[in-house]
Parts: C-alpha cells; sequence; structure tokens
C-alpha cells in the first residue's frame, strides 16, 4: 500500500485558480444580488461598483497568474529533481 502524503494546497496550481474564481463569482454574485437597492440610486454607487470590479477582476488574474507559477515550479522542481 502507498502512504498517502500530505499536500499542500497552497502548493497547487488548481487551489490558486478555483480560489481566484470562488473569490470573483463570490463578489460578482454580491453586488449583482444587491443591485435592486444599488441601482435606486446609481450615482452614487457607480464609483463603488467600478472600483469592487476592477479589485475583483484584477484578484482574479492574480491568482490565475499564481496558479500558472506555480505550476511552471512544479514541473521544474519535477525535472531536475527527477521525481
Amino acid at each position: 500500500m502507498r502512504e498517502e502524503v500530505p499536500v499542500n494546497p497552497v502548493r497547487e496550481p488548481m487551489f490558486w485558480i478555483a480560489s481566484g474564481l470562488f473569490l470573483f463569482n463570490a463578489g460578482e454574485f454580491l453586488y449583482v444580488s444587491l443591485s435592486n437597492i444599488l441601482f435606486s440610486d446609481w450615482q452614487k454607487w457607480e464609483p463603488v461598483i467600478n472600483q469592487i470590479n476592477n479589485n475583483l477582476v484584477v484578484l482574479l488574474y492574480a491568482t490565475i497568474a499564481i496558479g500558472i507559477i506555480t505550476m511552471a515550479r512544479k514541473q521544474w522542481i519535477q525535472k531536475h529533481h527527477n521525481y
């Protein structure tokens, strides 16, 4: 039988990609579900909504980039350490 080796999720590329997608969609869901309240006074809330959306997009792209970097690092380690 093989022993299970504990896996650090931070070192897994899919952790970063899934986390980014989850946080982005959670943020989008939050302000879309509050859209009836926010759109009643749109001019007041427009800059806030735009800033939240911009930050969510940056967060999404950053986590995807971290996932890609993690994948490349993992492949480099496997190639050079013969795992």
